[in-house]
């Protein structure tokens, strides 16, 4: 259902608008979460970003984004202690996960799946991709046009 649509009503809803969907990029590299927002750029998103991972489980707890994306290889608790720590919180437990690596090793997408990772991703991504696992837990909508 859009959010602009009551339940069991084509017409727009007007009283009520939109509310912007947070998602929480935790990388040590910025590089991964400047590209993410200069893709998200054009849509209706927040991104905030935390460089490392105890950053991002305190970002997490206090910001409660609707979705995180994190890498695994970071300095500060790596990404599977931060999705441990995350799913062991009763704020933060129902958060989806998306994780985005280059690691390609055997069995890690069931080790992941395991500590409670809902999807997982490797770089290079594209942003198909990465927009049609977001589409699973958050609303994308493009950014309305403003006129100057």
């Amino acid at each position: 259902m859009s959010c602009h649509t009551q339940p069991g009503s084509a017409v727009p809803e007007r009283a009520a608008p939109c509310r912007t969907p947070t998602v929480l990029c935790i990388d040590d590299d910025p590089q991964v979460a400047e590209v993410i927002q200069d893709w998200l750029d054009a849509y209706d998103v927040r991104l905030l970003r935390a460089f490392f991972g105890t950053q991002g489980i305190w970002m997490a707890a206090t910001q409660k984004p609707d979705v995180i994306i994190t890498d695994l290889r970071m300095p500060q608790a790596d990404g599977a202690t931060v999705i441990e720590c995350l799913k062991r919180n009763v704020q933060t437990a129902a958060i989806p996960i998306i994780v985005l690596t280059a690691l390609h090793e055997p069995g890690l997408q069931r080790r992941l799946k395991k500590i409670g990772a809902s999807r997982y991703l490797t770089k290079p991504i594209h942003f198909n991709d990465l927009l049609r696992e977001l589409e699973r837990y958050i609303e994308v909508r493009i950014k309305p046009f403003e006129e100057p």
